[in-house]
């Protein structure tokens, strides 16, 4: 496995425990033909996709913060197996410029 790289699997929401972006890559398999699948953050969907068949791959990157929730869901008895990279970033004070 590669540094800060997780695996995540089926029916478990990730937490995040710090500001930054995750890239989540993985499949997603399903009895139903066709089916439709979703990458949610705090119950909101910040990604979906139509399946052609009964399996499907991803790749998202998503911004987060502390305690933002990333979850999980499709059609069917689906099982989902994601590889979680998380890229902490330090937040920027308000009222200081970004550095270019």
């Amino acid at each position: 496995m590669l540094p800060d790289v997780m695996a995540w699997e089926s029916g478990v929401p990730w937490t995040a425990e710090a500001y930054g972006s995750i890239k989540v890559a993985g499949n997603v398999h399903s009895d139903l033909t066709g089916f439709a699948y979703s990458i949610l953050k705090n119950g909101a969907t910040v990604w979906s996709g139509t399946a052609a068949g009964t399996q499907a791959s991803y790749l998202v990157h998503i911004d987060v913060l502390p305690g933002d929730i990333v979850s999980f869901t499709a059609q069917g008895n689906a099982a989902w197996s994601s590889l979680i990279k998380n890229r902490k970033r330090r937040r920027l004070a308000r009222g200081m410029p970004r550095r270019m």
